[in-house]
């Protein structure tokens, strides 16, 4: 038998020996090799939308099921498990998992270290343009033991829609404005028949204290320039020269108004035999009622002009609505009491008054229901600087 092995030659030796050496290797190989997940079928990358506007997409739920199938197979994980796993239904920590056989669950924690390692990252997907180079990359920790090959894929963009270019002005030119209200709170209406900017919001930031003669700024809002796929030129705000609004300081009979307040406040404060009161005059406010509800005007916080909204609505016609041609009167008096060495200031306000061809109808009013006389609590100078705020000075 000895005789017979050392018959053997050195050569059939060496082919046996390198025989098994491939066996080894190829053993290793099954063993431990890598699979590429980052495949043209797997991955089916798309460019969507405009060029420079563009968005790239790849198939995310196959790369991860071919991923798991592969885990899964290494593992040696069974059909039922592979399916929970790919579904999300099972994890380390659940009352299924707890159920299951030591070697399943050193299984199914290997495959779930596996996929917590492995990232796949695209590095723009966005604001593409044709002939951008997109990159989906894979990377798994260095895990040895992974079988999901770390690699990466490029692609170049291609196929995105032309944007089309709109000046500002074509669109800016279908607004159309009107003004409403009284010389220096004055409020804008826009209006246009374009469905593009029906309801659309414009600000202006000077709205409710408008005078005839200003030129005021509408600038658009950024989303009616968001359309995808179009890209807009020029500027963003529209201009206009403001008329047609009532002015009150030509009031003709601003005297007679006067002398009704005088009466009013003297009503309040009469002389008699132990106080002796002396009314000045300081004086004398109109501020516009803003709705046809408003019959009271609270003189200690004025709120008019200054709350309506820097915002308007194209097709809004809330503004036109409300103003009808109604306004209060508020007169500001010094008071002296002869027993006090400081004067008070009150306010004498009458509401609701109807201005019509440059004149309030003072003969008329009510002051038993609309008017009042209050001690004012701010100081003089914030009080005439609020009613000019809110209002315009008539004398």
């Amino acid at each position: 038998m000895l005789e017979r092995v050392k018959s053997i030659s050195k050569t059939i030796w060496i082919s046996i020996a390198i025989a098994i050496i491939l066996i080894i290797g190829i053993i290793y190989y099954v063993n431990n090799k890598k699979t590429n997940i980052l495949t043209d079928d797997n991955i089916n990358i798309q460019f969507n939308g405009w060029n420079g506007e563009g968005t790239a997409t790849y198939d995310s739920e196959t790369v991860s099921r071919q991923m798991i199938k592969i885990m899964a197979q290494k593992a040696k994980l069974g059909d039922y498990l592979t399916s929970e796993v790919t579904s999300g239904d099972i994890s380390t920590n659940s009352e299924q998992f707890a159920s299951l056989s030591d070697e399943d669950k050193d299984k199914l924690t290997k495959v779930n270290r596996w996929i917590s390692e492995t990232t796949i990252k695209i590095n723009k997907e966005s604001d593409l343009k044709n002939g951008d180079k997109v990159t989906i990359s894979l990377t798994t920790n260095d895990d040895k033991t992974n079988p999901i090959k770390a690699d990466s894929k490029s692609y170049t963009v291609k196929g995105l829609k032309k944007v089309k270019s709109v000046s500002t002005k074509s669109i800016l030119s279908q607004l159309k404005a009107s003004f409403v209200g009284f010389n220096g709170t004055g409020q804008i209406i826009l209006s246009s028949k374009s469905k593009q900017l029906n309801n659309e919001s414009f600000i202006v930031k000077k709205n409710g204290s408008l005078s005839n003669g200003d030129t005021v700024k509408v600038v658009a809002s950024n989303s009616l320039f968001q359309k995808n796929g179009t890209k807009y030129t020029g500027s963003r705000s529209v201009t206009f020269k403001v008329a047609g609004l009532t002015d009150i300081t030509k009031m003709t009979n601003i005297d007679a108004v006067q002398k009704l307040t005088d009466s009013l406040v003297n009503d309040q404060y009469t002389s008699n035999d132990y106080e002796t009161y002396t009314n000045t005059f300081v004086n004398l406010y109109a501020i516009p009622s803003l709705s046809s509800d408003d019959t009271d005007v609270d003189s200690s916080s004025y709120n008019g002009t200054s709350s309506i909204s820097k915002s308007v609505e194209v097709n809004d016609k809330t503004a036109k609505r409300i103003f009808n041609q109604k306004l209060s009167i508020v007169a500001l008096y010094k008071v002296q009491d002869s027993s006090d060495d400081d004067p008070e200031y009150v306010t004498v306000t009458i509401n609701n008054l109807k201005y019509k061809d440059t004149t309030i109808d003072v003969d008329n009013i009510n002051t038993d229901d609309n008017s009042s006389v209050s001690t004012i609590s701010n100081s003089l100078y914030t009080e005439q600087h609020n009613l000019k705020a809110d209002g315009v000075l008539l004398k």
